[in-house]
């Protein structure tokens, strides 16, 4: 089985948890766990994840998706806890965090294209003219479970290079949407479009907005899935 729990977000799942901007997720997996984004402040991080029962020695992979503060906030705690986590972060901007983190750089990967993890998970790095942001693809009977952490890019050119990339269908979509200051036509046809493409579950949160998430749980239904932190959802492999 995957089990993606939300381990750092702005809306609240469990009240034992610690809320605040920024984003997180860890993907437990056969082939290797993988944190994606560690949030804004390491000791909530190191709280939630704590509560949760994770264990930061758990994890095999790092991914990174922008470099804003509110994904990248937690990764030196992370790395003082679990100093062998393979690091995966876009080109353009890896160096910098390359020297704070003053690990052996066989361990980083600054992307600068779409590549693998490891046989089951999958890289798509999407650009616009201000930033470059990785989303991550997880393979499954079912399709491709897709997580992104701000969409800056644009949420439905996310999920479309990535079915592209992939040659499968996105069983279901996580993470940040970016929509908090759209409008509802905007948000109207962000729906139209990822309903277009077939997507079985989406799991908005973070930086997604009040409105854009009462709209797609009303258009999506059944197909919509609470996400905040301390949300934990299982997918067979």
């Amino acid at each position: 089985m995957i089990r993606i729990t939300t381990v750092y977000d702005n809306n609240l799942s469990q009240s034992e948890l610690q809320d605040d901007w920024g984003f997180s997720c860890v993907v437990e997996h056969p082939n290797g766990n993988i944190i994606f984004d560690t949030g804004a402040k390491p000791a909530i991080l190191e709280n939630n994840l704590k509560k949760l029962h994770i264990d930061p020695q758990s994890i095999k992979y790092l991914v990174i998706s922008h470099k804003h503060w509110d994904h990248k906030g937690g990764a030196l705690w992370l790395l003082a806890q679990n100093p062998n986590i393979i690091i995966y972060m876009p080109k353009t901007w890896s160096s910098s965090l390359e020297k704070s983190l003053l690990i052996n750089k066989k361990q980083i990967h600054s992307i600068k294209e779409n590549c693998p993890i490891n046989e089951a998970c999958y890289l798509i790095l999407s650009k616009n003219f201000w930033i470059n942001e990785l989303a991550l693809g997880i393979k499954t009977s079912k399709g491709i479970i897709a997580i992104t952490g701000c969409s800056h890019t644009g949420v439905l050119k996310i999920a479309k290079t990535m079915r592209f990339v992939t040659k499968e269908k996105i069983h279901a979509l996580f993470g940040g949407f970016h929509l908090m200051r759209s409008s509802k036509l905007k948000i109207k046809n962000a729906v139209i479009g990822l309903k277009d493409e077939d997507i079985n579950f989406i799991a908005p949160c973070h930086c997604t907005g009040d409105l854009a998430l009462s709209i797609f749980k009303k258009e999506f239904n059944s197909k919509f899935l609470k996400n905040g932190i301390g949300s934990q959802y299982l997918f067979e492999v």
